[in-house]
Formats: structure tokens, C-alpha cells, sequence
């Protein structure tokens, strides 16, 4: 896939880019009802400022109390979509499928969501990733608003987030929409728009109108859905504009910090600092004004995935089963028993260090024309074939660090045979995956995550084997509490990672453990990277700063106990030097 570079890497390169907030001035628009109206039909031509699909600062509450389902149905002929930017190999391979399926890109999904509201929020019972028909995209829905405006004919004004996720790959592009609807349940056309993503090889804007129908119904667990909502929102780290940050401390660039001179804030989607319990945040530009629900941006983690799924799920399940790191690959994949995998273990999956390859160099195997078989590849059966067929052995396991994505998908799939065998010794019947079991049962609920967390991508076939070396998705939130919760693991009155292997991780000296990479001042170790920042910061000894990289732009970084930063961008561009410069005049980072 485009994912060609997936990792060209989001790998390695030091990464961040951000925005100080500083967005396009739009003067509030508003969708009056008569645009809306199913009776008018009326085309529109161009995107519009996002502030259309804004509740004012102070909005009438609506007297309405719904429950049910709302369908919502694209119009073909009020559909629109104009390229903003889009790699040549995408092109290539976009010209290159029938038309049919090109041409169904301009259109959404058609989407169905239950829903129960709360007060002036409209909360779908189910805000994971959705799987549909259409040809290209899954869609996730989020909590939206509803209130009354002056002109709307007694109507109440409902607007939503949604995201379109392009199937089989990781690429999201965030949209609004927004209807009117009445005490009868009848309901005008809806309008969509899409302004902004988080995708480097193809950005568009996608716009248009759809009809949608409102069905009244009972919702199963109805309070249950309403309550847990209620304690989501509560949970969350307390925010603060990241503009904040330089009227505590005046002596740092903020520029350097959002990276507002490197890289513009239409290629960015989200940059956060957290800082002694505070979440500092940049506001959410698209090219048509702010998103109007920027604190539920969904953003894809691309080859954060490595760390956060692989890593951790390894360092979880070795408190349970100590062996898991030696268990031998070919006594669990029947595909991959040739004499390459003898004596290859779960641990030189997890460090990409099989001695299975073709080239050392940095990225290329990665890159190489060969991976798209894996990434376009949609079932298991596919992409265990490659996986496991595609490399010779050059090397002994162990030593040498070789980034495969194909590697960590591999050790994704012997954990679910792993775990289920394991499992199945006390419960015969019993049947789940790593993701299932870690994360969805037991880490996610502990950390009070999204619902949008809860979900991954997985083959589309009987297997539904996670993708695991991406695929996963978040909001801002997820990120901040993920990183505060992998600093503070020693914090805790219960370890729920391997603390010996995971102190090994996050020291910011070298352990020995760690393997060299293609570049002297970068290592790798349990999927996680670790940057060498001395020469650069002036520090008396060297200081390896841990953190996670994705696709695209993407860079999760564990500076300190206390501080931790982060940045999701589709520009290719991975450098967070100058960033860790400002952050040290807050706190030294130095060992």
C-alpha cells in the first residue's frame, strides 16, 4: 500500500510537527433551513467553513428528547469531491482499479447509527470502527450535539463528527454533518463535509448532501450507555490551549514546540504536551476553519502499533507467562516451518531481529515493491504467506535489526494461537484474541479509554487476524493517558507489564538489550525506538529518550515521568529535535 512508505518510515527519524492554533479566519456560516429542506434540493457547490456544523457560543437547547436510529443515504448527484494532494504511486494505483470503484470513492457510505441522547449530546451506542458495503471506506461515528436556532421552523439542529476509514488500511479522514430534525421525527436532508485527515498520500475535500430518516425505537442499556459516557468525560485529562505553555514559561519558543515554522498546520492534526498532570493542546485547523469536534478527532496510529499493541501485549502477557518471549514461531504458525524460522522466538519477532531479509538498509525491505502483497493482502492467509516466505535467512535470530511490518503481524497472530491454547487449558470452550483479552477486557478499561480505542483493524476473512503492526485508532485523550500510564508503570501498586524488561525499555541509558538500527544515534528494543538527544541538549552523559513513531508523521515521545509529547501529521516528516530542546527548558531532560 501507500503504507509503501508506510514506514519509510515512519520509522525512524525523530518526529514532530505542530501548530500553535493560529487557523484561517472563517466567519460563522450557517445551513438555513431551506438549504436543508428535502423539498428544495439545493446543490452545494463548494465547501463551506466548518463553523456551519457549530453550535454559537451560547445555543438554545432543544426541548427534544430522541432515542432510535438515525439512516443516513448520500444524494449521487449532490456528492462532491476535489484533490487536495495525492502521491504518485497512489494515483497509479487508483487509475488503476475499474472505474466503478473510483468513482464510488466520491461518495460516503451509506451509515445507520442507534443512539440515545443526553441533555444536548446525541451518543451512538456503538462509536467503533464500522465496517459497510461501500467499496472504499468503514466509517466511525461520534457524540454529537443537538440545539435550536433562530429560523429553523420549530426544527432542532443536530450535528456530528464522523470519520471515513479507507478499508484495509489506516488512513482516516475526519468530517461533520449536520440535519434538522422535529418534534414529529421528520427530518430535512443532511449536509456532510470532510476538511482535513490524517493521511500523507491522498487528501481530499468530500462534501454534499444525503437523505436521512430518524426511526424512534427503545435502546438496550440505554442508562448503561448514557453513564459510561458521563464517566468517559470525567475521566479525561484535565486540557489547557497549548498557548498555555508559554505564559507559564516565558523563556520557551512556542514555535518550536508546535513546529508552526516547519510545518504548516493543515498537514497537522493533532500535538499535545502533558506536563505534570496538564494536557496541553493545539486547536484542530482543516482547510475550511476549525473542526468543530476537535477533542474527538480520530487519529490512526499507524506504526505506533508496533509499541502499543505488540509491545505492550508482550510485556503484559510475560507477567502471566514467562516463557512467551522464547516460545519458537514455528511451533505456532504451520506456514512458517521452513529452516529460515528454526530458533526464531516471539522476542526476535517483536525486535525485528529474525536474520530473515533481504536488504539491511534502512527501509528498503519495507518500501520494497514486494510489501504491497503483504499491505493490500486481505486475508490471513495471504499476508501469512508472505510473511513468513518472502525473506531468506542471512543471519542468526537475534542480532541484526531488520524493520518488517510483516514481522510483527506474524507475532500478532501466534499470540492469539498462544493465548487461546493457554486459556483452553482452563476453559475448553474459551476462544478470544490478544486484543480482545489485553486490551478491550483488561488495559483499556483500566485506563479509561475512548470507545473509539476499542477497536482495531483485522483481515477481512473468518481468521479476523489484527493487523497489530497498525491499524488501531484514538483520540488525543487515549494518547495522553497511554503515555502518563507507560511512564508511571513503577507507580503502580500492580505491574501490569514485565517491570524488569520494561525499566530496560524506558531507561534512558543504554541496557544492552537494545539493537543498533541504521542510524548510530537510534535503537530498537520490544518495538519501542530510543533516541540518542546528549550531543544535542548538551548533557554530560548520554540520554536516550524512549518513544513510538508511525507512518506519515506520527511520533509519540516518553521524555519524562512527568512529561510526555506528541505529534500525528501526514508530511513524511519526522524530526522532534527541535521540540525536545524547548520541553528541556521546562524540565532537563539530561540523565
Amino acid at each position: 500500500m501507500r503504507l509503501i512508505q508506510l514506514i519509510l518510515l515512519c520509522m525512524v527519524m525523530l518526529g514532530f510537527y505542530a501548530h500553535s492554533g493560529n487557523a484561517t479566519s472563517f466567519e460563522r456560516e450557517y445551513l438555513t433551513y431551506v438549504q436543508l429542506s428535502i423539498e428544495s434540493n439545493v446543490d452545494i457547490n463548494q465547501p463551506i467553513s466548518l463553523s456551519a456544523m457549530t453550535a454559537p457560543a451560547k445555543p438554545n437547547p432543544s426541548k427534544l428528547r430522541l432515542k432510535g436510529r438515525f439512516n443516513f443515504s448520500p444524494i449521487a448527484g449532490l456528492s462532491h469531491l476535489t484533490l487536495v494532494e495525492e502521491s504518485d504511486a497512489y494515483h497509479f494505483e487508483r487509475r488503476t482499479r475499474p472505474a466503478a470503484f473510483t468513482q464510488a470513492r466520491v461518495f460516503l457510505p451509506d451509515i445507520s447509527i442507534d443512539f440515545v441522547q443526553s441533555g444536548q449530546n446525541i451518543i451512538p451506542t456503538n462509536q467503533t470502527l464500522q465496517l459497510s458495503e461501500h467499496a472504499n471506506w468503514d466509517y466511525i461515528v461520534g457524540v454529537g450535539g443537538i440545539w435550536q436556532e433562530p429560523d429553523d421552523s420549530g426544527y432542532s439542529r443536530i450535528s456530528m463528527p464522523f470519520t471515513l476509514v479507507e478499508k484495509n488500511q489506516n488512513c482516516v479522514h475526519n468530517g461533520a454533518l449536520s440535519f434538522l430534525v422535529n418534534e414529529q421525527g421528520k427530518t430535512t436532508n443532511f449536509y456532510y463535509q470532510i476538511s482535513s485527515e490524517t493521511c500523507l498520500y491522498y487528501k481530499v475535500n468530500m462534501w454534499g448532501k444525503g437523505q436521512v430518516t430518524f426511526t424512534e425505537k427503545n435502546i438496550a442499556g440505554a442508562n448503561k450507555i448514557v453513564d459510561e459516557y458521563r464517566i468517559e468525560q470525567k475521566n479525561r485529562f484535565p486540557t489547557q490551549p497549548l498557548s498555555h505553555l508559554k505564559q507559564q514559561y516565558p523563556d520557551i519558543n512556542l514555535d518550536n514546540i508546535s513546529l508552526s515554522n516547519s510545518i504548516s498546520a493543515l498537514d497537522l492534526s493533532s500535538v499535545g504536551v502533558i506536563l505534570n498532570d496538564q494536557h496541553y493542546v493545539s486547536d484542530c485547523e482543516t482547510r475550511f476553519g476549525f473542526y468543530p469536534f476537535c477533542s474527538q478527532l480520530v487519529l490512526p496510529s499507524y506504526s505506533t502499533a508496533k509499541s502499543i499493541f505488540a509491545g505492550i501485549a508482550m510485556l503484559y502477557l510475560e507477567q502471566i507467562y514467562p516463557t512467551i518471549f522464547q516460545q519458537k514461531i514455528s511451533d505456532w504458525i504451520k506456514e512458517c516451518k521452513g529452516q529460515q524460522w528454526q530458533g526464531v522466538t516471539f522476542g526476535h519477532l517483536l525486535n525485528m531481529s529474525t536474520g530473515n531479509y533481504q536488504s539491511i538498509g534502512h527501509g528498503i525491505d519495507e518500501a520494497a515493491p514486494h510489501s504491497q502483497i503483504f499491505f493490500k493482502a486481505k486475508s490471513h492467509h495471504e499476508k501469512l504467506n508472505y510473511s513468513c516466505g518472502q525473506f531468506a535467512h542471512q543471519r542468526p535470530a537475534g542480532n541484526t535489526f531488520v524493520y518488517h511490518t510483516s514481522d510483527t503481524y506474524l507475532l500478532g497472530s501466534a499470540l492469539n494461537y498462544f493465548l487461546n491454547t493457554q486459556l483452553k487449558i482452563l476453559k475448553p470452550q474459551a476462544t478470544t484474541s490478544v486484543f480482545e483479552h489485553v486490551f478491550v477486557e483488561k488495559l483499556w478499561p483500566l485506563l479509561q479509554l475512548s470507545p473509539v480505542a476499542f477497536t482495531v483493524q483485522k483481515t477481512a476473512d473468518a481468521e479476523q487476524q489484527a493487523f497489530t503492526g497498525y491499524g488501531m485508532f484514538f483520540i488525543r485523550d487515549d494518547i495522553a493517558k497511554l503515555a502518563h500510564f507507560l511512564m508511571n508503570q513503577s507507580n503502580h501498586q500492580d505491574a501490569y507489564l514485565n517491570s524488569q524488561r520494561w525499566q530496560k525499555t524506558l531507561q534512558r541509558s543504554l541496557s544492552g538489550d537494545e539493537l543498533k538500527t541504521q542510524y548510530k544515534f537510534i535503537r530498537y528494543t520490544n518495538s519501542f525506538w530510543k533516541q540518542n538527544i546528549s550531543d544535542y541538549l548538551g548533557c554530560e552523559k548520554d540520554t536516550w529518550l524512549p518513544y513510538m513513531s508511525g507512518y506519515g508523521g506520527i511520533a509519540i515521545v516518553l521524555a519524562k515521568h512527568n512529561m510526555q509529547y506528541y505529534y500525528f501529521s501526514d508530511t513524511n516528516q519526522h524530526n522532534w529535535r527541535e521540540t525536545i530542546k524547548e520541553l528541556n527548558e521546562i524540565t532537563s531532560l539530561c540523565r
